[in-house]
Formats: structure tokens, C-alpha cells, sequence
């Protein structure tokens, strides 16, 4: 299927009016990393935002997730920060968009001494000549969406694909994103956490995705899933995802996926089962 990385501006002219200037805002941050050879070198993008627009996922989200391999340090951090902050406010304008995108703060969590650390950052971004507008510039702005950077995980499969007029980003390849997804649901118990997009993600990747049936798919997605797991010291075992908690904690809130998906959601039960089935035909013999 083709991927709307190639042509975010179909995507932003399919919203609704309300919806326009966040996907506006999502098309110049990604353009902003695209463009930048450092932020391109640096980060390989995941999560909902690339389920929507390199997967055709009918789920939206407004947190833009990235991982890379490097670990984190001060002047990383800095350095990433800086060119954010330099390059991101011209983009809406270079794009031919009246809207207008700042980076408004970042954290650092847990803490920069963590072995997992992950950089966040709150874009604001608002219409030019509004007072919204006004508030960005202040760095107050009632709009926003989020930046996660994921530090030291090790991504097995990566694609680059060219947006816009030649800029490219990596992203996750099908296998690690699949296998990130079930990691996530397995450590759920151990990081008190409720994943129930995973469970609507998986099930609708492997509805649309029926390469990964294939034996030889089967096995990389194995391969992908030994090194999250490991990557995040999560036990795996073949039925690793028959743990009732894994179930009842990807169950909880299900049902407000409604408000996020253009179209219909499974009902949990069968969405868990077409996963749980697909994790337990992998090769683990």
C-alpha cells in the first residue's frame, strides 16, 4: 500500500477544518527532522504517527514517537534542542502554511542519569495572526502536540522513505514495529501500564499486512521481539502473552479508542485473540 509520508499534504487536506492546523503542525515537524541532516541521522520514527501515515492506520494520535540507538548525553540533548528550536519556525511558512509551529519547553525523563532516558518536547503551534498566535510567540500556546525521543533502543529493522522535495526520515520496518507493539504488551504487569492501542495497532496490521503470515516474516518478528525484550528485560516465552493481567490491562479504556479511530474498532475480545493467536504461531521451536 502507499505510504502518505510521500504526500503528508493529502493527508492534511483530508481532515476535518477543526483537525487542519494539527496535521499541519505534525507535517512541519516531521519536515523540520526530514530537512535536518543531524535529526535525520539521529532518529527513526514509531508509534501512531507513523501507523497513520506509512500504514494507513485509521487511528490518530497527536504524540509524534522516535527511538535511536545512541544513548543519551547532555550534549545531545542540546544539540537536539537547538536545531528544534532554529529550524522548526520557518517550516510552516516554506511549506505554505499560515501556521506557525515553537518549541515551547522540553523535560528530560526520568532523569539525564537514567539508563533508559527519554526526551520530551511541547510544540506549540497556532494560526498566524490569531491570538493564539500572539500566546506561541509568548510561549504560551493553547495548542500543542508532543515529541517523545526514545534513547539507547536498539531498532533491528528500519526503513528510510523520502518526504517532500528531498528529505528522508527513518522509520520503524514492519517486524520491529510489530514486535515493539507485543513487547509493550508483555511489560505492562511490570511497568503498571495500560496498553490498549497496542492491541487495536496489532490487529489491524495483521488484517492489512498478510506478508506477516509468511514463515520467513514469522521469524524476523521473533528475532525483533528476543531483542525488545531483552532491551527492556521483559521475559519472553511462548506463552509469555497467556498472563491474564496482560488481557485485563490491555482491556481497560478499549473503548475509548472510539474517539481516536475514523472507522469502526473490534470488539477487544476478538482484537486480543487475533493477537494472542498470531504470537503463539511464531517459530519459537
Amino acid at each position: 500500500m502507499p505510504s502518505l509520508l510521500h504526500d503528508i499534504p493529502v493527508w492534511v487536506r483530508s481532515a476535518g477544518v477543526q483537525q487542519v492546523p494539527l496535521r499541519q503542525a505534525v507535517h512541519c515537524v516531521l519536515e523540520t527532522i526530514a530537512r535536518t541532516p543531524r535529526l535525520r541521522a539521529l532518529l527513526c520514527m514509531k508509534g501512531g504517527i507513523l501507523m497513520a501515515l506509512h500504514y494507513d492506520s485509521p487511528r490518530f494520535t497527536t504524540d509524534i514517537d522516535f527511538s535511536t540507538p545512541d544513548s543519551f548525553t547532555e550534549e545531545a540533548e542540546k544539540e537536539t534542542v537547538a536545531l528544534m528550536s532554529a529550524v522548526l519556525p520557518g517550516v510552516g511558512e516554506t511549506l505554505g502554511y499560515d501556521v506557525e509551529c515553537r518549541l515551547q519547553g522540553h523535560k528530560v525523563r526520568p532523569n539525564r542519569e537514567g539508563t533508559r532516558v527519554n526526551l520530551t518536547m511541547n510544540i506549540g503551534y497556532a494560526l498566524k495572526g490569531t491570538p493564539a498566535h500572539r500566546r506561541l510567540a509568548a510561549g504560551q500556546s493553547p495548542f500543542s502536540l508532543s515529541i517523545d525521543f526514545s534513547f539507547r533502543e536498539r531498532i533491528p529493522a528500519s526503513e528510510e522513505v523520502e518526504i517532500g522535495e528531498g528529505g528522508h526520515l527513518c522509520v520503524y520496518g514492519l517486524t520491529t514495529l510489530v514486535a515493539e507493539k507485543m513487547r509493550a504488551l508483555l511489560q505492562q504487569p511490570l511497568r503498571n501500564r495500560y496498553r490498549r492501542q497496542d492491541v487495536f495497532d496489532l490487529h489491524y496490521l495483521l488484517e492489512q499486512r498478510s506478508e506477516l503470515s509468511l514463515p520467513q516474516w514469522q521469524r524476523e518478528v521473533l528475532s525483533d521481539l528476543r531483542i525488545k525484550c531483552e532491551d527492556r528485560s521483559v521475559s519472553l516465552s511462548a506463552d509469555a502473552i497467556d498472563d491474564p493481567a496482560v488481557a485485563e490491562r490491555a482491556e481497560r479504556d478499549y473503548d475509548t479508542l472510539l474517539a481516536e479511530v475514523d472507522g469502526d474498532v473490534p470488539p477487544f475480545h476478538i482484537a486480543f485473540e487475533r493477537v494472542r493467536t498470531y504470537f503463539h504461531t511464531l517459530p519459537w521451536q
